[in-house]
């Protein structure tokens, strides 16, 4: 988990945005677009509509975040035929500059949930302002030596005072 979720936090990432959520909304949009167009992929990752069959529904929304009011959460699902942990690997060493890892977390599959699934955020750097700024990552083996993936760059509000 990112942003507010207390234990798991290790620093905090804030952004010039002021006002009222309202006000914040076209600041933060533009803060998301911009960390989420950073992220690279491995070479033939292939974007998708929806996400796809197979990842028992966890490429299918962002980690909720105790404590956090999301202004807004940019994110996509893709897909590459390359081996699950070899797709991990690549993303982390091409996080998006002055990343920070904020947890990795793996997680064994159960009925209808794939057995290799990992949730990994990342905050990104402190900026002035009052918005906490965070990329997540969800990765999924999939049927078929596929890997799915969902990348998430999230701006919110916190009520935190880990700052």
């Amino acid at each position: 988990m990112a942003g507010c979720a207390g234990s798991h936090v290790r620093s905090s990432s804030r952004t010039a945005l002021a006002g009222s959520s309202g006000a914040f909304k076209p600041a933060a949009h533009t803060e998301a677009r911009q960390l989420l167009s950073q992220v690279v992929f491995p070479p033939g990752a292939q974007r998708l509509p929806v996400p796809p069959r197979g990842d028992g529904g966890l490429l299918r929304q962002a980690q909720s975040v105790p404590g956090a009011s999301k202004l807004v959460d940019l994110g996509g699902t893709w897909r590459i035929h390359r081996e699950y942990s070899s797709t991990i690997s690549f993303v982390e060493v091409h996080h998006p500059p002055g990343a920070h890892v904020l947890g990795l977390g793996g997680a064994m599959g159960g009925p209808g949930i794939p057995r290799l699934n990992r949730e990994d955020s990342y905050t990104m750097p402190l900026r002035e302002g009052m918005a906490d700024i965070w990329l997540e990552f969800t990765f999924v083996s999939l049927p078929h030596g596929w890997t799915g993936i969902r990348a998430d760059a999230v701006v919110a509000r916190c009520p935190c005072t880990h700052h």
